[in-house]
């Protein structure tokens, strides 16, 4: 069985902790990254498709990185844009409007509310 790769851009150590923890404990996913901001996760994301064999299979992003509103939109995009990995925004925000709009925006191919943290795996997997 392929194990799933992941790169993980969250700004919020404690959630950031939470997301390792969790994947480093399943075997089907292996942790390939961890980035606090967009200019790291863009670079390492990039850098890891250009130079690495195995690339990250999905990036989660945080919507919300640094206090800009939304400014995960743009690192998603930019992502999604120079590589093969699917992204999956996490976020805080529950209006569905606003979500539909952020995923579409960032060619996000699904998303995860952060107070659903149950379905993490499912998400990933599906």
């Amino acid at each position: 069985m392929k194990t799933i790769r992941v790169q993980i851009v969250e700004d919020d150590a404690g959630f950031l902790y939470l997301l390792e923890c969790t994947l480093s404990k399943d075997p089907r996913f292996e942790l390939c990254s961890s980035c606090k901001n967009s200019e790291t996760a863009i670079s390492v994301a990039i850098a890891e498709n250009l130079w690495l064999p195995a690339n990250p299979d999905i990036v989660l992003m945080d919507l919300n990185l640094s206090g800009k509103e939304l400014d995960g939109i743009e690192t998603a995009r930019t992502i999604r844009l120079n590589t093969n990995a699917r992204v999956v925004i996490l976020t805080s925000y529950e209006d569905h409007e606003t979500i539909i709009h952020a995923s579409t925006r960032a060619f996000a191919s699904a998303y995860l509310y952060k107070s659903s943290f149950s379905a993490l795996i499912p998400t990933l997997i599906a």
